[in-house]
């Protein structure tokens, strides 16, 4: 008799007593070691600027913080996406839709914001390469100078979102 994937009596299927310890098991990570439940709720703030002062739009950031830890920030700026990914509040990954076709054509791995990171470049077809090294000297030669438009626009909308005692250390 052939299991499929969906039955549950497949691999993944789970007892009541499996649930149940799993269930604990969750719960257990949840709790803090004073007993008291890890704060998980998840917040919002957004923040737009109109640069030009035309009255429309330009940039407009949502920050999604989870315990006061910035966990997901996502950037728009005339069409152009940038979604960055975060683990305790430090900066890991980000994608980017450089044409604002709303696919991610640019793909970063953060070692230290603003300048420590891996570029890659994702192609129509869905594939991931290392960018060409003539790419990359540009990007970081274009972040270590401060003059990348996008850094500008992100520590405005920071300072906007946080308060003037918003650092450039962390985003």
């Amino acid at each position: 008799m052939s299991r499929d994937c969906g039955s549950r009596e497949g691999i993944f299927a789970l007892t009541p007593l499996s649930r149940h310890l799993l269930s604990i098991l969750l719960i257990g990570f949840a709790v803090g070691c004073n007993g008291r439940v890890a704060n998980l709720e998840l917040t919002e703030k957004v923040a737009q600027l109109d640069t030009d002062t035309d009255g429309t739009i330009d940039y407009q950031a949502r920050r999604f913080y989870r315990g006061g830890r910035m966990e997901y920030s996502e950037n728009v700026s005339h069409g152009h996406i940038t979604r960055l990914f975060y683990y305790e509040g430090k900066l890991m990954f980000s994608e980017s839709d450089d044409d604002g076709d709303g696919f991610a054509e640019t793909l970063r791995v953060w070692h230290r914001w603003p300048d420590e990171f891996r570029l890659f470049e994702r192609r129509p077809d869905g594939s991931i390469h290392p960018a060409t090294e003539e790419r990359l000297i540009r990007e970081l030669r274009k972040a270590q100078a401060g003059t990348d438009q996008a850094t500008k626009l992100w520590m405005e909308t920071l300072r906007r979102l946080e308060g003037e005692t918003a650092s450039r250390d962390v985003p």
